[in-house]
């Protein structure tokens, strides 16, 4: 090797190194919290094979426990505008998908570029048009890191589900779906998203069964609890009041009242969950958002066992302001939010405004909340406006044993919703107190 050229192969060696360092890229990050809106997407009326273009907000949260272990929780809600008349419209449930669930995952670097790949079990649940079905479900996925800034995502889910229709009916309801999702890295903490999937949707009724096939396309705002970098890994003390948390809640127990002018009838809650999370970005400062679907059992009065009645998702953004710090602490919030309700038996959609307030306090190992949520929604069916307010107290009550952020939960939401119909003296009082019992991490 001649010394003239040795610079020149230094230079060249040198450059590919740093080519490579930059391609190189930490493992994707396993703590998140992110929220999806459709901005297009459309599937077949099922009665009528008419088109319905589709539009909704979809939540996910994860959380990493060790190298290769997650969990995580997300809701797919899925509005179609339904024609009923020339030029008048509807909105209503097309396919609402929930899912909590346990994975592996195992990150892979070949030439400086790292795919982590993951498998998953879940427990899911299905809506549509009003009506909902539980059981199981599994996804598979692989995510690729291809430097600092950019990241890729292929998945593929599917799951199995069913509900009563009568003592000798059932429906099951059995979606599938795959996809491919790019990322872009703006900071150390927030990813932006473009992802399209393409779905089926497979309602099977004593041999008889109908498919409908989705589309959809999503843009979204991923928030990285740990950065996504080495740093995020080490252990350290997590606040018993963190503003940074993802949580889920399984429903235990609860009922519900129906108050007309003429009539009361009781009904048992028979399944549902609840997915939450907060994110706060800036010192004071969170964005929250929450899914509440339960499903009641109406067999009694005809009607199928898991009938939704007054769902609620609600996104929003709020200010903290700490009480106490030490030993015992507390803070109070407040939040404003877009509500959205699914209510009846057509799976009707409404969309409005909201607020939340509340206080939050620890001590030790044991923290709880209280609440109050208001919020004004309304529809139009047709020239005809209705309406529906939901008003809600809560409580939860949460015991970290490990001192990593990690909390069992207990929750209960009583829920007083009012439906009316502009014009008319008649209304409907929805009245339902529902348990859960649940996992929240906190960052």
């Amino acid at each position: 090797m001649s010394l003239t050229q040795t610079p020149l192969r230094l230079a060249i060696a040198a450059a590919t190194l740093g080519w490579t360092g930059a391609s190189m890229a930490a493992a994707p990050s396993w703590n998140y919290a992110e929220a999806r809106y459709t901005v297009d997407g459309r599937m077949p009326w099922i009665s009528s094979g008419e088109r319905m273009y589709l539009d909704g907000v979809a939540l996910e949260g994860a959380a990493a426990f060790g190298d290769y272990v997650f969990v995580r929780a997300g809701a797919d809600n899925l509005t179609g505008r339904l024609a009923i008349d020339p030029g008048e419209y509807v909105d209503v449930q097309a396919q609402d998908w929930s899912h909590v669930g346990v994975g592996g995952h195992y990150p892979l670097t070949l030439a400086g570029v790292t795919t982590d790949f993951w498998a998953e079990l879940s427990l899911d649940r299905v809506g549509v048009f009003g009506l909902a079905g539980n059981g199981f479900g599994y996804g598979l996925g692989a995510r690729t890191a291809l430097n600092d800034r950019w990241e890729t995502e292929v998945w593929y889910r599917a799951a199995s589900t069913e509900l009563d229709v009568d003592t000798n009916e059932s429906l099951d309801l059995n979606p599938k779906a795959y996809g491919v999702d790019i990322f872009y890295r703006m900071n150390d903490r927030v990813q932006i998203s473009l992802g399209r999937y393409w779905a089926e949707l497979e309602l099977e009724s004593d041999g008889n069964d109908d498919t409908s096939d989705l589309m959809v396309t999503q843009i979204g705002l991923r928030y990285l609890f740990d950065g996504n970098n080495e740093a995020g890994k080490e252990d350290r003390k997590v606040s018993a009041l963190s503003y940074n948390q993802i949580g889920f809640g399984y429903l235990v127990s609860g009922d519900v009242t129906l108050d007309s002018d003429s009539d009361s009838s009781d009904f048992d809650s028979e399944a549902g969950w609840l997915i939450k999370g907060r994110v706060s970005p800036w010192k004071h400062v969170f964005l929250a958002a929450e899914n509440s679907d339960v499903s009641y059992d109406l067999s009694d009065e005809g009607e199928v066992d898991n009938l939704l009645l007054d769902n609620r998702l609600s996104v929003g953004v709020g200010a903290y302001l700490p009480l106490l710090e030490g030993d015992l602490s507390a803070s109070v919030y407040g939040q404003v939010s877009h509500d959205q309700m699914t209510f009846l038996e057509a799976g009707l959609r409404s969309d409005g405004t909201g607020y939340r307030v509340g206080m939050r306090g620890a001590v030790s190992m044991v923290d709880a909340e209280i609440y109050y949520h208001n919020a004004h929604t309304s529809t139009n069916l047709g020239t005809t406006s209705y309406r529906i307010k939901p008003e809600i107290i809560g409580v939860e009550v949460g015991v970290s044993p490990f001192g990593n952020g990690s909390a069992i939960t207990l929750g209960y939401q009583s829920q007083m919703s009012d439906f009316s119909v502009e014009g008319s003296g008649n209304e409907i009082e929805i009245d339902s107190e529902n348990w859960f019992l649940g996992l929240r991490q906190s960052f």
